[in-house]
């Protein structure tokens, strides 16, 4: 699953991709799982620094669902893990987020050395990206949900939130006669 994601990665003319799945409910314990192709040095310096629980990223996808572009403000408060990102050739890139109705999350970083996201970018690629950032939570679970189990409820419901905040793929919009306006999210 993940090879292809990371062929898709490379399609949307990038070279990083990662996974983040983990937890927001106060009941679970607070581990999560990480999948990527990033440098194994920036796995470490992560790791060691403790830095997810302090990487602005994973903070706003566990509460956002909407696109965060890499950028310096968006590290500010964190300037030494920016350093160590840019160090890293992690330069560009976006992360995004989906929630379930358990209190899970999964998170997708796409990244890249040279060329930051700009606003047009994203509203292209964020429609390819948005079915199969929904997978890592999914696997096993939601494709395989009977029709009005909760979690093909919850499939309904997201599909029903983009659509309400206009933040769909052209495709989807197209089918569904929806005007597809994803500017909006771009921060």
């Amino acid at each position: 699953m993940f090879e292809a994601a990371l062929n898709i990665t490379y399609e949307l003319g990038f070279e990083y991709c990662g996974f983040i799945m983990g937890s927001n409910a106060l009941y679970r314990p607070n581990r999560s799982i990480h999948l990527n192709n990033y440098p194994d040095e920036w796995n470490k310096i992560y790791k060691t620094e403790n830095y997810f629980e302090i990487d602005p990223l994973v903070v706003h996808c566990k509460r956002d669902v909407l696109p965060l572009v890499w950028e310096e403000k968006t590290f500010s408060a964190v300037p030494d893990m920016w350093a160590h990102v840019q160090a890293q050739g992690l330069n560009f890139g976006w992360a995004q987020s989906v929630h379930d109705f358990r209190g899970f999350f999964s998170m997708i970083n796409l990244g890249r050395r040279k060329g930051p996201v700009q606003a047009h970018e994203l509203y292209e690629k964020a429609g390819q990206v948005l079915p199969w950032r929904r997978k890592p939570t999914a696997w096993g679970r939601l494709s395989s949900a009977p029709p009005n189990s909760p979690a093909a409820r919850q499939r309904s419901c997201n599909g029903r939130h983009w659509a309400k905040l206009r933040l769909i793929s052209p495709q989807f919009s197209a089918y569904r006669n929806v005007p597809s306006v994803f500017t909006s999210a771009v921060r």
